[in-house]
């Protein structure tokens, strides 16, 4: 909480200060200015060097981070526990490189075409709720969850969430769910796209989840015997 006093501080200023009208026409046409605006023109030139020093270096510092550990958890999570049991260490370093460039022109790609944070963020956590909340739950309570399982139910639940589109990266919806789902859907088909972006009003969060929920333990018990289901043990020691 005390962390919104900084911003609240930083608005209360922007509201008293007395722009010229081309400034506040463009301050109430896109608020997300108000930060640079203030540094530009309501402060000392030292104070706005020493403020976007710090904002630059928080961004990169953060970027850095969540990159190496993306790369990291790819390499060793992905790589090391799921694909390649036995990659070694040199070759896992290559990995780790290879995926810190891949992603990082990931990211940039995706901060040239989304200008929302806000709206990137929910879309990080569509995944998370899709692709890894019925990841979490089997590996915690399901003792029978094995590989092939969770390779199954990860890739359906990607193209049933994928088949739904998404109006932030630009893809169309490629499955049409409302006609598929018509027998159960109250209301013509029709009514459940949005007339303004064409987006989906279908839940298809909720189905890609389900599905990742159901085929999990049906696909993990009927390839119990050529892909063993392995314990949750400790990795730290593992060389």
């Amino acid at each position: 909480m005390a962390f919104t006093i900084p911003p609240l501080l930083f608005g209360v200023a922007a509201f008293s200060v007395q722009w010229p009208g081309a400034l506040q026409a463009d301050l109430l046409a896109e608020p997300s200015k108000t930060l640079p605006l203030l540094l530009r023109h309501a402060t000392p030139p030292v104070v706005a060097l020493f403020g976007l020093a710090a904002i630059v270096g928080a961004v990169t510092s953060s970027f850095s981070a969540s990159i190496l550990s993306a790369g990291s958890m790819f390499s060793w999570n992905c790589c090391k526990r799921l694909l390649y049991p036995d990659l070694s260490v040199e070759r896992m370093k290559v990995v780790i490189r290879a995926s810190v460039v891949l992603l990082g022109v990931a990211a940039v790609v995706l901060a040239l075409r989304v200008q929302s944070v806000q709206a990137l963020w929910y879309f990080t956590s569509d995944l998370v709720f899709v692709l890894l909340f019925p990841q979490l739950v089997f590996a915690l309570f399901d003792p029978k969850l094995n590989a092939t399982g969770s390779k199954v139910a990860f890739a359906v639940s990607l193209v049933v969430r994928l088949g739904g589109g998404e109006p932030l990266l630009g893809l169309p919806h490629l499955i049409p769910y409302p006609e598929l789902f018509s027998w159960a859907l109250p209301g013509d088909p029709s009514a459940w796209y949005d007339q303004e972006t064409g987006g989906m009003l279908f839940p298809v969060r909720t189905l890609a989840a389900a599905v990742g929920l159901v085929l999990l333990p049906t696909v993990s018990r009927l390839s119990g015997r050529s892909s063993p289901p392995q314990p949750l043990r400790n990795v730290a020691g593992d060389g």
